[in-house]
């Protein structure tokens, strides 16, 4: 890509008002520019992410990124030829930064291998939760709701745990099934405690109450199955314990899938 090619491909203007402001900088002295080619992919997505860490999404643009780096505002295209790729590029480094921290499987039981690694993944997903979801906000972002992230890590951690559920005797489609209904309730899980999180700091209390409020109001006679639980609001709660027992739902029923000379052996 050359350096006018790539000017050409932000959009909202900020190629055009990018470029006239880094000849300067903010106190309207002459800025210092650094050597040409002496700028790596590595520095940018560096530097991307601290002004994304310090400012939010807002704070992301490409001439601040150039300001940043002490470059023009074209060498930058060409790595990134606009905002939307640089984002792909942040999120694609978070999520394999966090694959790579996730635990490889272990000599233990199946069922404890997978327990432990996705719970090793719900605490990823509350660390990086609101950093990952800035980013994958974005149309063709990957990694939706309903898909586990790409690349070289996320792959290879989902190979490992197939071959995993695979060697205990589940069929490998089965032990794919098994493998995404973990992942989506693992990051469903993540998702609902950082929207309580953001929308009251109380860790959901406040949706406890108002559901508890809701099922008083229900008919026992027409629900008797809700009006009877002990504790409606408790049961709704997103702590460690609810998310383990929900993760042995799943892992359990799986556990009937495989033959059964198979199931007591790999029990924990």
């Amino acid at each position: 890509m050359n350096d006018t090619a790539g000017e050409g491909e932000v959009g909202n203007g900020e190629a055009a008002n990018g470029e006239a402001g880094n000849d300067k900088a903010g106190n309207g002295e002459a800025r210092k520019r650094r050597a040409r080619g002496s700028l790596s992919r590595t520095e940018i997505l560096r530097a991307a992410d601290s002004l994304l860490s310090e400012g939010g999404p807002r704070a992301l643009t490409m001439p601040a990124l150039a300001r940043e780096l002490g470059a023009g505002v074209a060498s930058i295209y060409w790595y990134f030829r606009n905002k939307e790729q640089l984002l792909i590029a942040l999120a694609d480094e978070a999520t394999e930064e966090m694959y790579r921290r996730l635990p490889p499987p272990g000599a233990g039981p199946w069922q404890e291998e997978l327990g432990r690694y996705f719970t090793a993944l719900r605490h990823a997903y509350r660390t990086l939760a609101e950093r990952l979801e800035l980013l994958r906000a974005r149309p063709g972002a990957q990694g939706t709701a309903a898909t586990p992230e790409h690349g070289s890590a996320a792959d290879g951690r989902a190979e490992a745990y197939l071959l995993l559920l695979t060697g205990a005797g589940m069929p490998s489609a089965d032990a794919w099934r098994v493998y995404r209904a973990c992942w989506t309730y693992t990051r469903g899980f993540a998702l609902i405690e950082l929207g309580r999180s953001r929308q009251s700091g109380d860790g959901g209390r406040r949706d406890g109450d108002e559901l508890r409020a809701a099922v008083a109001r229900l008919d026992p006679a027409g629900h008797p199955l809700l009006t009877g639980l002990p504790d409606v609001a408790r049961l709704m709660s997103t702590d460690d314990e609810h998310f383990a027992r929900g993760l042995r739902l799943l892992l359990d029923g799986a556990a009937k899938r495989l033959p059964v000379r198979r199931r007591h052996r790999s029990a924990p």
